[in-house]
C-alpha cells in the first residue's frame, strides 16, 4: 500500500480527482492539491508535507505526481528533497494516475518498479491519433 499525492497548478488536480473517482470509485489513500494564482506557496507545500508525514506514521510509501517538469508544484518538492521520503513524477496524466490508484492495493509490489512502471505506462498512453488511424487504415486496405 502506498500513498499518492497530486500536486499541480491550479484546479487540475481537482479536476483529476473527480475524473479519476468517476471511473474507478473513491480512494481514500490519494490527495489532491492545487496551486492558485497568488496563493501561499509555502502554506500548500506544508499541507503536503503534512500528508507526507501522515503517510511515513503509517509506514506507506508516498509517491507524488505533479504537473510540469519545472514547474511551481516540481519547485516546492525539490525544496524538500531529503527531507521526507518520497518518489517524484513529473507530468502526471489520467492514465498513469488511474493505473497508480488500481496497483495501490497489490502486495508484493516492488515500489520502485511500480513507479518505473507507472512512468513508462504514462508515456506509452500519449498517442498521436492521426498515425494511429493511418496506419489501420493502411493494414485495412
Amino acid at each position: 500500500m502506498y500513498k499518492i499525492i497530486v500536486f499541480t497548478h491550479g484546479d487540475l488536480s481537482e479536476s483529476l480527482k473527480k475524473t479519476a473517482e468517476l471511473i474507478s470509485g473513491r480512494n481514500d489513500n490519494v490527495d489532491f492539491y492545487g496551486i492558485p494564482l497568488g496563493c501561499d506557496t509555502a502554506a500548500m507545500l506544508g499541507q503536503v508535507v503534512n500528508s507526507i508525514k501522515m503517510a511515513e506514521e503509517s509506514d506507506k510509501d508516498v509517491l507524488i505526481f505533479t504537473d510540469l517538469f519545472f514547474g511551481t508544484p516540481f519547485n516546492l518538492l525539490m525544496t524538500i528533497v531529503g527531507k521526507y521520503k518520497f518518489s517524484h513524477i513529473a507530468g502526471v496524466n489520467l492514465p498513469m494516475l488511474l493505473e497508480a490508484m488500481s496497483m495501490q492495493d497489490q502486495k508484493g509490489l516492488v515500489f520502485e518498479d511500480v513507479v518505473n512502471d507507472l512512468v513508462s505506462k504514462g508515456k506509452q498512453t500519449i498517442v498521436n491519433c492521426d498515425k494511429f488511424v493511418k496506419d489501420l487504415v493502411k493494414k485495412e486496405g
